[in-house]
């Protein structure tokens, strides 16, 4: 299927007349088309990616983009325009018509990782694997969700004194825009972590003569540390899957699994 965004027209259905060859939407198949309130409407689609951006237009050439992906400016949503990184996150309030306040960037800042492997006490070995992301914001719909029903720990507390609880009134100001669901999602995660003991020859040639000639025993884990101000359960999270845009959606996902392993090694 091809992906396209040209846009044609037609008073009788058989004669059509080209309006433009490239609308300003991402070219895209199998999308909705309908036409509500004297507009025609560009809903979703793929092209090879799933878009969940919806445009309206009054005369087909010029479009104006309604909602750029997740649920919607008030929640916050990714912007698709020519000139800006995919990954901005804008929402409410509005600057102007059709134009909303920016409020993050799902893109890190900067990624680093850190391995190694320490020998210790002759017989003793610690490996680990350790990620540090700076930056990138999510869209913390979760929050969403607890405040909605009141279970957000805190939300009965009155920061300002002004007898509204913070449940009701999120900052930034002006309150309960958009961006009280952008949130920092820094990390530092131990992703795996693994402590080793060799037993030593002597003791296995005294305990089982030339039986065994090397055994080994350890415990390791992954994601066993999780170092974050991120409200959320993992700030490592994608409720819509891996796609490029619309990466940083948090709607509940259960957080990525802890696993414990034990191990036990023998040469004979």
């Amino acid at each position: 299927v091809t992906a396209v965004n040209d846009v044609w027209f037609s008073t009788d259905g058989e004669t059509w007349d080209e309006v433009t060859t490239a609308a300003n939407w991402i070219p895209r198949a199998l999308f909705g088309c309908i036409s509500y309130n004297e507009k025609m409407w560009v809903i979703g689609g793929s092209n090879g990616v799933s878009q969940n951006d919806a445009w309206y237009s009054i005369d087909g050439k010029n479009w104006t983009l309604a909602t750029a992906g997740a649920f919607g400016s008030a929640l916050g949503t990714f912007l698709y325009q020519q000139g800006v990184a995919p990954t901005t996150i804008v929402g409410t309030p509005a600057v102007s018509p059709g134009v909303f306040t920016v409020w993050g960037n799902a893109q890190p800042d900067w990624t680093s990782s850190w391995s190694n492997n320490i020998t210790f006490l002759k017989n003793f070995d610690l490996n680990f694997l350790m990620e540090y992301r700076s930056g990138g914001d999510n869209i913390n719909l979760t929050s969403f969700l607890t405040d909605g029903g009141g279970t957000t720990k805190g939300w009965f507390d009155d920061d300002n004194k002004d007898g509204i609880p913070n449940g009701r009134q999120r900052p930034p100001a002006p309150y309960n825009n958009a961006a009280r669901w952008v949130q920092d999602a820094t990390f530092m995660k131990v992703r795996e972590i693994g402590l080793y003991y060799t037993v030593p020859k002597d003791f296995l040639s005294r305990s089982f003569g030339r039986v065994i000639q090397r055994a080994k025993i350890g415990v390791s884990g992954n994601n066993v540390f999780l170092f974050t101000k991120y409200k959320g359960y993992d700030p490592e999270t994608s409720t819509f899957g891996a796609q490029a845009v619309a990466n940083n959606v948090d709607v509940a996902p259960y957080p990525t699994a802890r696993r414990l392993f034990f191990h036990l090694q023998i040469d004979f």
